[in-house]
């Protein structure tokens, strides 16, 4: 299907309600498939086909969540699209650097990396999404938070995609930091306390299952702390977030690290 047969499909969906139940059962249906294989894991070439289908679905909802559930805004179809896209790039099958470099080649010649395309597209999400971030970060207003699942997308080996999404953290501690800010008395320093406690928990689950590694953490602590460096209100606030982040990681990658050579 090209782009103009998705426009004219879902511009039948006029109601926002029957959009909403539309693309909730179709992200569902893609999330099955990435979580419930209907190819065996050596029919390599039908899976890749298969991921390359659902790039496009995923492009397409992206696209039509942000045009028309915006405002007003549907929050549940929001954390699907980010939760289903998130568990389309972690699948086993796009992790190109578990593969020889020949069939790595041969795959990014024809399909690019998949995960770097649909990674940007979230990023793309989530600055679409304005007012509404803080929804997604912490605290009495967040229902769903996005730290786990955004923490885990940019922690998959590739240096590329990292760089590109390691940056929205900045934004979300700006987002948790301004939106603290009114409710502080003079001259008390607004804090990011909420971000950071959820950041801190699921880190500790994910270097456990074996995400992340030294590259992750010195790439995050070089680009976060340069944003906050260049930033005058969470300059000091942002690195002192940047300084515990890390050096929980760096304990948590030795830990496991000591386990493996000795379990």
């Amino acid at each position: 299907m090209t782009d103009r047969h998705y426009h004219t499909f879902l511009s039948r969906y006029v109601e926002c309600e029957v959009l909403r139940s539309f693309l909730m059962e179709l992200l569902e249906v893609v999330d099955k498939a990435v979580k419930e294989p209907v190819f065996r894991c050596d029919w390599a070439e039908m899976i890749l086909l298969q991921n390359s289908v659902l790039v496009k679905v995923l492009q397409q909802c992206s696209r039509i969540i942000s045009d028309r559930l915006l405002d007003p805004f549907v929050e549940e179809v929001w954390s699907k699209i980010f939760h289903t896209s998130i568990n389309f790039i972690s699948q086993p099958s796009l992790q190109l650097e578990t593969f020889s470099r020949s069939k790595r080649n041969k795959i990014l010649s024809r399909y690019k990396d998949m995960r770097r395309e649909t990674a940007l597209g979230v990023k793309g999400l989530w600055f679409s999404l304005g007012i509404n971030k803080i929804r997604f970060v912490a605290g009495r207003e967040c229902r769903g938070s996005l730290v786990g699942p955004f923490l885990m997308m940019t922690m998959l080996p590739d240096t590329e995609l990292r760089k590109a999404t390691i940056p929205i953290f900045f934004d979300m501690m700006q987002c948790e930091f301004y939106h603290t800010r009114h409710r502080m008395k003079e001259n008390e320093v607004p804090k990011i306390k909420q971000l950071e406690n959820e950041m801190l928990e699921k880190l500790d689950h994910l270097v456990e299952k074996g995400h992340g590694d030294e590259h992750y953490r010195d790439m995050f602590k070089t680009l976060i702390g340069s944003l906050c460096q260049g930033h005058a209100t969470l300059c000091d606030t942002g690195r002192r977030l940047v300084s515990t982040v890390t050096h929980l990681l760096d304990r948590l990658l030795q830990y496991r690290t000591h386990h493996e050579h000795t379990g």
